[in-house]
């Protein structure tokens, strides 16, 4: 462990020796969870996977919008929006880079891209309920340090569709859906 640290920091880490019990329990806890050992170097344990990294967490990209149809960008995101008639019953949704919403719920707006906050919370489809988007990151095992840069597609005020993460219920295709908006993201 110690010389993954030293490894990290692209040189000798003082101290780090004295962490090595600290390291073993985050390493056994299980789940996610970080470790600042010093010399700007965290340890970094993720669902059973012990790693150093030096480098801070990628930042947030900038908010922006996506007409639908249009595109957009986030960071290295690429956005696409299609409007489509429903060609036969609605069908579940496999892809995760993929999404078809019931475009008149969206009332006509565009998307707000923006990245998660603190308290951000959807009701995902199928669930009874809502969860935040903190608890479906750790559920889809999306590492922290990419959580910022992961797009959150929003209709007004509420959570539409988080790539790779989930999809809401309150935009989900139904039968008497007249119009589909197709989204789809792709990262670079």
């Amino acid at each position: 462990m110690i010389r993954l640290a030293e490894d990290a920091a692209c040189g000798p880490l003082p101290g780090v020796g004295a962490r090595v019990g600290e390291l073993a329990a985050l390493a056994g806890a299980g789940g996610s969870a970080t470790l600042d050992v010093g010399g700007g170097v965290r340890a970094i344990v993720e669902y059973g996977v012990l790693r150093f990294e030096a480098a801070a967490a990628a930042p947030a990209p900038s908010e922006g919008s996506l007409s639908v149809p249009g595109s957009a960008e986030f960071g290295a995101w690429a956005l696409q929006a299609t409007l489509e008639r429903p060609a036969g019953p609605p069908a579940a949704q496999a892809d995760a880079g993929v999404a078809v919403l019931d475009a008149d719920r969206l009332h006509g707006a565009a998307l707000t891209v923006r990245s998660w906050r603190a308290g951000d919370r959807m009701h995902p489809l199928g669930l009874d309920g809502s969860k935040s988007l903190a608890d479906l990151f750790s559920d889809r095992r999306v590492p922290r340090a990419q959580r910022a840069t992961v797009p959150v597609l929003l209709c007004e005020r509420e959570i539409a569709w988080v790539p790779g993460v989930a999809t809401a219920e309150e935009f989900r295709v139904r039968a008497d859906t007249r119009r589909l908006a197709v989204l789809h993201a792709q990262r670079a």
